[in-house]
């Protein structure tokens, strides 16, 4: 019984520190950071890709009013705004995915980067891609890539496949 209790609590102390690690190595360059970003978002996971925001705050800039939003409650504040805006526009399937960095430039702890984006979904009903860049500031904060902002420059949307 003494032993099935070491064992058990090594496994979790285990499990732990893994999970520790690769949540940490999962962001231990800004390229990984902006591909978690991505996977989490696409997941619809908000409180996750939150999470991936400096502890000091963020500023968001997109192109659905009211364009900007600062501060620690950034992200939950422009989910809650996406949300509103895309169900009055009648959009769902909303996924993002980026193309390989037009720019990654990394000074010892800040990094800048900007990737092709394209943006699908469906307009009440209607399949739509939008074409964009994402330009993204990120700082390293206790060994993470943490986002600083995103601004997100899009195109006009069309009709998928056309």
């Amino acid at each position: 019984m003494q032993i099935e209790r070491v064992i058990g609590c090594g496994l979790i102390l285990v499990g732990m520190m893994f999970g520790t690690a690769a949540r940490t190595q999962a962001q231990s360059t800004p390229l990984e950071a902006v591909k978690m970003f991505e996977k989490v978002f696409n997941g619809g996971n908000n409180s996750k890709a939150a999470a991936l925001g400096s502890s000091d705050g963020m500023a968001i800039v997109d192109e659905f009013g009211q364009h900007l939003w600062t501060g620690k409650s950034a992200f939950a504040t422009w989910g809650a705004d996406y949300d509103k805006d895309a169900n009055a526009k009648g959009i769902t399937d909303p996924f993002v995915s980026f193309g390989a960095p037009l720019v990654n430039s990394v000074d010892i702890d800040v990094a800048y980067v900007v990737c092709p984006a394209v943006y699908t979904y469906k307009l009440k009903g209607v399949p739509m891609r939008e074409t964009a860049r994402m330009a993204m500031v990120l700082r390293k904060e206790a060994g993470v890539w943490r986002f600083t902002s995103k601004a997100w420059a899009g195109t006009v949307p069309r009709v998928a496949g056309k």
